[in-house]
């Protein structure tokens, strides 16, 4: 080979930075390094690069190399000189319009350049003959040389699971792969405890299946119960008869149904196993418990709010202007406690209660105040069934309810409201959380939401966002108390978005540990909608008479769902 020839050619790939090429001069081979990146800006920039290229740059190089004899000198010096030249070279440089056009313009073994496209700047192709050329470069546009080596454009290296996939692969922020690198010592130290790591089974992947789900959490139906620290230790106590083990589930109609509801059956076989402690919360509004013991009944000219906007734990108020307007709730239990809560407010009126249907007044009680606040009565209740009443005496009273309790058992709380999505629950009401502190509980459980986010269109990361807000709400009502996330199993009703999605969403609280949440997976433990359906031997719903509730059995398999989690049976 002639001295100052090139024995490498330009490479194909955009994605180097230089290019090394041997150089013989006087017997002595130099390694030389051009700087594509600057050469390929000139040729993206410069329109009239001609075949006068290539055998400047084998000018450039032939000179440096005859500079020296020493390779190490060699390569500083040929690189220079060959951006020089090429620099020069593109003055007179041609460029084709396509290649059929630059094939016929030369002969057999000479190179043209052709105009590119996209990416590409020029496209460098050597004639085989007068029907064929070989494409041998191309050198991408000055734009994709900015991308190409942008600060803005993150990258990462990632181990791959496959065995037959390199080791170690670059991707950029768009996640395009930039290359990959073969297997090193480390690398290969990786590979092969990956290897030992699948054992038996085809790779990693397959083994690691049955146990992670697609989000790659664990394939459970009860996720974190480690982080349920406070309430088995109450439940122990409760059902010894040292004290109240309370919960509350906040819920849309899910939670709120009864008769059947799955609360209702979860309560009475909690408060079987561990001791009855009481109703609990026991709305004021027209909303009654008759199948837990409570018929509430509403006389005169009471209005019901409900929504973010209403101020009671459950979303719930009653308010009335009407001197004599009554509530009466006709308590069959023997309960020990009777928390009344009502609005103080600006411009308040009074209104006076009687434990006795009516025989006996207590003096009136004045909701005025200066600022809203949330006004509680402690009352001890008569022993055995008693009638509870209270009644406007003047202006605008308005009424949340009772905490009904007795001294010792489990307490479930319903906080529901139909219709609601987790996002209302989460708007922060002062009065709201200071009712959620007066209830007093140990275990607060989030969810079933989901079905009626699902129908507003609610995109799965505005759901977590909800669930996050009220976690902070929750904290700061019952301090250190332990929470519990669960979303709604899939139903038949209409929506944009996969109940499986809120899953995977709430999942990643579940798992925050910051956050210290434990979380039900009811979706897996119903399995999919075809498991359940009009159609299945289960019908947990049948989708012919309601499409996004529970039947009965639905309810009671729901119910033993949650028995699972909090019954000390379980720990």
């Amino acid at each position: 080979m002639a001295d100052g020839q090139p024995t490498d050619t330009l490479p194909t790939s955009p994605l180097v930075d230089s290019v090394l090429g041997n150089v013989t001069t006087g017997g002595t081979t130099a390694v030389v390094q051009v700087p594509v990146g600057a050469l390929a800006r000139q040729v993206a920039l410069d329109p009239n690069l001609d075949d006068g290229l290539t055998a400047a740059v084998a000018t450039a190089t032939t000179a440096a190399g005859t500079a020296t004899t020493a390779a190490g000198t060699a390569t500083a010096a040929a690189a220079t000189a060959s951006g020089a030249a090429l620099t020069a070279a593109s003055t007179n440089a041609r460029i084709y319009a396509d290649e059929p056009t630059g094939r016929a313009a030369v002969v057999n073994g000479a190179s043209f350049d052709v105009q590119g496209s996209d990416n590409v700047a020029i496209r460098r192709y050597v004639r085989v003959s007068s029907a064929a050329s070989t494409l041998v470069a191309e050198y991408p546009t000055a734009a994709m040389i900015d991308a190409r080596t942008s600060p803005d454009i993150a990258t990462e290296t990632f181990y791959t699971l496959d065995p037959a996939a390199p080791p170690l692969v670059v991707v950029d922020a768009n996640s395009r792969i930039l290359g990959d690198i073969e297997p090193d010592g480390a690398a290969a130290a990786v590979a092969a405890e990956v290897a030992a790591a699948r054992g038996s089974r085809a790779s990693l992947s397959d083994r690691l299946a049955p146990l992670l789900a697609s989000t790659g959490y664990a394939n459970t139906v009860y996720h974190r119960r480690d982080n349920l620290r406070d309430w088995p230790g109450r439940l122990m106590k409760a059902e010894q008869g040292y004290g109240l083990a309370v919960m509350a589930a906040m819920s849309d109609s899910w939670g709120e149904r009864y008769n059947p509801g799955w609360t209702e059956f979860f309560t009475r076989s909690m408060q079987a196993r561990h001791g009855d402690g009481g109703l609990g919360w026991v709305p004021l509004s027209a909303n009654a418990r008759a199948a837990m013991g409570l018929a509430p009944t509403i006389t005169g000219s009471w209005t019901t709010t409900t929504g973010a906007a209403a101020r009671g734990p459950d979303l719930k108020e009653i308010t009335s202007s009407t001197t004599g307007d009554r509530i009466t709730i006709a308590v069959t239990a023997n309960h020990t406690r009777n928390r009344l809560m009502y609005v103080k407010k600006s411009g308040g009126g009074s209104f006076r209660y009687s434990q006795d249907g009516g025989s006996t007044w207590v003096a009136t009680v004045d909701t005025s105040n200066g600022s809203e606040d949330l006004g509680i009565i402690d009352l001890v209740p008569p022993t055995g069934a008693h009638t509870f009443m209270v009644e406007v005496v003047s202006g605008s009273v308005t009424m949340l309810g009772c905490y009904l309790s007795k001294v010792a058992g489990v307490v479930v709380h319903r906080i529901a409201l139909s219709g609601t999505r987790a996002d209302q629950w989460a708007t922060t009401q002062a009065t709201r959380r200071l009712a959620w502190t007066a209830l007093q509980m140990d275990l607060v459980q989030i969810g079933q939401f989901g079905t009626n986010e699902r129908t507003a269109g609610t995109s799965a990361a505005t759901f977590k966002s909800a669930y996050q807000t009220l976690i902070t709400d929750l904290r700061a009502a019952v301090s250190t108390r332990d929470l519990v996330l669960s979303v709604s199993p899939d139903s038949f009703g209409s929506g944009s978005v996969a109940m499986a999605d809120y899953q995977a969403a709430i999942m990643d609280l579940v798992y925050d540990g910051s956050l210290r949440v434990a979380g039900i997976d009811v979706q897996r433990a119903f399995g999919a909608k075809a498991d359940y359906g009009g159609g299945s031997s289960r019908i947990f719903i049948n989708e012919g008479t309601d499409p996004i509730h529970l039947t009965t059995a639905g309810y009671w398999a729901l119910s033993g769902l949650h028995l699972g989690l909090y019954s000390r049976g379980t720990y």
